[in-house]
């Protein structure tokens, strides 16, 4: 009886030894499989960035629309958050979500890395300024207001939870419920690992 219970033992560590052995050999060659496309990657002169999707800020728009909250507090935290947002608008802006510094760097070449940082940087400060603008604006009772910056920020992609459930819920209070079905669709082409979340949220509304 201890001889085919012994051989079982051993054929399971055989199976235990293959099964490691193969993940790290899949390991290797992913490793080294990066690497290679790291070093191709930086090898890689300038290129054309024209066919990015550059964001513009409609800064007329949104200031005509806040012109009655910036007149009430001209030196108020909304106007301060309302002047970095102009100052913004003169920059060049690039939502780069989902793709990595590799890919980038194949696509326009390794010495346009630090540009098109720089833009996706500006994209983040972008959405954020406008999540704080509208938490601010929905605080103060200001709803449509706030709803306005909440479907630019949407609408240019912004993967902040915050801003979908804030733009649901004041969508929700001004009886504009068919706004959630164009938040979900905006979500589901977003391109970053809080997607699910997003989803879910708007989904519970």
């Amino acid at each position: 009886m201890k001889f085919p219970f012994f051989a079982s033992v051993i054929v399971f560590c055989i199976v235990i030894w293959h099964a490691n052995n193969r993940s790290r050999k899949l390991e290797d060659k992913r490793e080294r499989d990066f690497w290679q496309t790291e070093a191709d990657a930086n090898a890689v002169r300038r290129k054309s960035m024209d066919d990015l999707s550059y964001i513009r800020i409609p800064i007329d728009t949104l200031q005509h629309a806040l012109s009655h909250v910036l007149s009430a507090d001209p030196r108020g935290e909304l106007s301060s958050l309302f002047n970095r947002l102009r100052a913004l608008a003169d920059c060049k802006i690039v939502n780069l979500n989902g793709i990595t510094n590799t890919q980038l760097k194949l696509k326009y070449g390794v010495a346009n890395l630090p540009l098109l940082t720089e833009y996706d940087q500006n994209y983040t400060e972008l959405i954020t300024l406008l999540q704080e603008m509208s938490q601010l604006l929905s605080d103060g009772g200001y709803p449509e207001a706030a709803l306005t910056l909440l479907t630019f920020a949407i609408d240019s992609g912004s993967d902040i939870r915050a801003t979908y459930r804030l733009a649901g819920d004041i969508s929700l209070t001004l009886g504009q419920p068919e706004n959630i079905a164009h938040y979900i669709a905006a979500a589901q082409a977003l391109e970053s690992p809080v997607k699910p979340a997003i989803l879910r949220i708007l989904e519970q509304l």
